[in-house]
């Protein structure tokens, strides 16, 4: 619009004007520009009226080229301010540009922000149609202006690890309700495990590049009932070495839960395969169990006849996976040449910057129909590099979709269910999914339980019956709360119409089949969770807590008491054993156990909470002291094992009450001692859903005989003092 009214100025002022019509058009100008020169006097020479004109034109411009750069960037980053549900990629380095391409090649709106400018890759991603933000500035401005906080999707994948974790750490902060998910590529495990925490998902470029190969060849169509595939993989690097180790741990899973005796066969091609198959059956063990896995010691840069990996015994697939883009284009073309007589064999190329076109070049016009079937798996392309598709939080949504779920069903005494494809599932399904699967960190921490990477596929945790039922609840939990908020309610009999649901009621309200089925789908994150290479492992902040425990007895109780580090070892089992039962005395209690202690409440809710959990802490203690051979007795006497405190919480005295009580009013601060927080678990959409409901099949909650129990695989419950 202004600049509209100053071209209707200029014209008024050069046709209104008096003089030469130079004389108009400079007069004119000069009321435009301040600085632009008037007419010339008479006389001028025409190249003084050219410089008179040209140097302040050329001002003009410049200042012209700044109001439109700089309006322009305000402009651009206000409708940015404005963006909902886009991905940002953080640090356009090798990784970023490739997740930059594959998020904006699905149709996603990307915003990559970088900090070096200089950077080649940021003209890269602009050609794929993704907004750079290039700045040297703060890590956390460059987000803000990202606007980060409304994004569906951050992936950090500088360089740096640090910065990467500072990063996500700080995305996390300004998104807490973790609406975001948030991909950081990390490889220190001390920093992995600090995302955890925060719900951060840690990658590694060639872990996603290789489960991509592996989802598109033989071993993601094999059936149980046919023969063991077989598979050569050449290439040395760590795509190599990634797809060797995916291979082995996939088919290893497969195995175990479809009962497939055959071995699967697979060979290394590289020149230190012997090395690498040597140091990945040193690191896990399991692998000799299931696999075959043999080496072949061969110069990729030589001559290679993929006709001498054929031979009688035809490989069901060919995983090219060398490091030299070139090379390994060149050796598909080979492959797809010399194996046309056998079109059984497929070939599948993890090649950088290819596309159908090169597909064409390697398959050659003069290459019958009997060619190999070949697939080339790009990073860059839609389907290479997808964090939607090959995050470990995905493939473990998926594997709750199939195998984990008719397997819970069946271990539960239900029949299995018709499944179809997790691609074919609404998507509301899909999410459902991968709301269980984000969940189940956040569960592990609340039971004092954390993910680790997986060290012998076979030796999996052996979940407690305690822990069990810690996560089994708040499982339940999370899922009520997710219907109630897609306006759900407690209804006798499930009716999708009318939106209702007889499970909608709390824990203890639930039918036994129903708390099992919870159940059984934690008995099964072993497994699953071993399939994309995590293990579950009890946290060693249990000896914290446990600590603190003994430190709270000696100074509130007994300041005599040997000092934790004069105690034996056996001595310390049962403030440890406390520790143990500490997450289901708390969630029975209506209480959670957080990563942050900034989220510890200053007390408990109400003096009756506080008198359950004492009369829970009695129940442990005198549960593990019966256990281990005591009884009551009229007077203590250790070489008896008798103790007059082994009687039911009604019939102690308040004196003896009084010592639980006052441990139980210390836990909040045990646990931030430890570093860990405590939550209330929201019970009111529980509570309002039960409404009208029948609880008469809920057992006694009040009775912690029915929460704690001593068997040979389970944490065993312990004293809650050392008397």
């Amino acid at each position: 619009m202004l600049s509209v009214a100053g071209l209707a100025g200029v014209v008024l002022a050069v046709v209104g004007g008096a003089g030469s019509g130079w004389a108009r058009l400079s007069n004119a100008l000069e009321l435009l520009y301040p600085h632009f020169p008037g007419a010339a006097p008479p006389g001028t020479s025409w190249m003084l009226m050219v410089a008179r004109v040209l140097l302040p034109l050329i001002a003009l411009y410049a200042t012209v080229r700044f109001l439109v750069s700089f309006y322009s960037t305000r402009i651009r980053l206000a409708r940015l301010r404005r963006a909902r549900g886009h991905a940002v990629v953080y640090g356009l380095s090798a990784a970023g540009l490739r997740a930059a391409r594959t998020l904006a090649a699905s149709h996603k709106r990307v915003i990559a922000v970088e900090r070096e400018v200089a950077r080649s890759e940021v003209q890269s991603a602009l050609d794929a149609g993704v907004t750079v933000l290039a700045a040297r500035t703060t890590p956390a401005t460059l987000l803000r202006a990202a606007n980060v906080a409304s994004a569906s999707q951050l992936v950090c994948a500088t360089d740096d690890d640090a910065e990467n974790v500072r990063s996500a750490l700080h995305a996390r902060s300004e998104s807490p309700a973790h609406t975001l998910a948030i991909f950081a590529r990390v490889g220190r495990r001390e920093l992995v495990e600090l995302l955890d925490d925060a719900d951060v998902e840690c990658f590694d470029l060639y872990e996603l590049w290789a489960r991509n190969m592996l989802e598109q060849s033989a071993l993601a169509r094999v059936a149980p009932d046919a023969p063991a595939p077989r598979i050569v993989i050449v290439g040395a690097g760590p795509l190599a070495r990634a797809t060797l180790e995916n291979t082995t741990r996939l088919w290893h899973f497969f195995a175990r839960e479809t009962h497939v005796t055959d071995h699967l066969r697979l060979t290394l091609v590289a020149p230190d395969a012997e090395a690498v198959v040597a140091a990945v059956t040193r690191d896990n063990a399991a692998v000799s169990r299931t696999t075959r896995l043999d080496a072949v010691a061969w110069d990729i840069a030589s001559s290679l006849d993929p006709r001498g990996l054929v031979g009688a015994d035809a490989p069901t697939s060919i995983l090219l996976c060398v490091g030299d883009a070139a090379l390994n284009m060149a050796l598909a073309r080979l492959a797809t040449r010399d194996l046309a007589a056998h079109p059984a064999v497929e070939i599948l190329v993890g090649a950088e910057n290819a596309d159908d076109h090169a597909a064409r070049l390697i398959r050659g016009s003069g290459v019958d129909a009997l060619t190999p079937r070949l697939v080339i798996v790009a990073p860059e392309h839609d389907d290479g590099f997808r964090f939607d598709r090959f995050s470990r939080r995905e493939e473990v949504a998926r594997s709750l979709h199939t195998v984990y779920v008719n397997q819970a069903r069946r271990d539960a005494g239900r029949p299995a269910t018709a499944i179809a494809a997790f691609d074919d599932l609404p998507d509301a399904d899909k999410q459902a999914n991968r709301d269980q699967a984000g969940d189940i960190p956040r569960q592990l921490v609340a039971a004092l339980c954390r993910l680790a990477p997986i060290a012998d596929w076979d030796e999996l945790c052996d979940l407690t019956s305690s822990e069990i039922e810690v996560m089994a609840l708040l499982e339940h939990v999370r899922w009520t709360a997710g219907r109630v908020d897609a306006g759900w309610q407690y209804g006798p009999t499930r009716d999708a119409t009318r939106r209702t649901h007889p499970d909608l009621v709390a824990w203890d309200a639930l039918s036994e089949p129903t708390r099992e089925l919870n159940r059984a789908f934690v008995r099964a994150r072993p497994a699953l969770l071993g399939r994309v290479g995590q293990a579950i492992e009890r946290d060693p902040v249990r000896e914290q807590i446990a600590r603190a425990v003994h430190d709270r007895y000696r100074s509130g109780v007994a300041p005599a008491a040997t000092s934790w580090e004069g105690l034996p070892d056996p001595a310390r089992g049962t403030s440890r054993a406390f520790a143990a039962a500490l997450p289901l005395m708390l969630v029975r209690a209506g209480y959670a156990i957080t990563p942050a202690p900034a989220s510890v409440p200053t007390g408990f809710a109400d003096a009756a909470t506080v008198e359950r959990l004492a009369a829970d802490a009695h129940a442990v203690w005198a549960g593990d002291r019966l256990g281990d051979g005591w009884v009551w007795g009229p007077t203590r006497g250790d070489a008896r094992r008798e103790h007059p405190d082994i009687v039911a919480w009604s019939d102690l005295a308040d004196d003896r009450r009084e010592i639980d009580r006052m441990l139980v009013r210390a836990i909040p601060a045990i646990l931030a001692e430890a570093g860990r927080g405590m939550t209330m678990i929201t019970t009111a959409p529980l509570i309002a859903a039960a409404a009208g409901a029948a609880s008469a099949s809920a057992p006694n909650a009040g009775d912690p005989s029915a929460v704690f129990e001593r068997g040979a695989n389970s944490m065993v419950p312990g004293s809650v003092r050392d008397d």
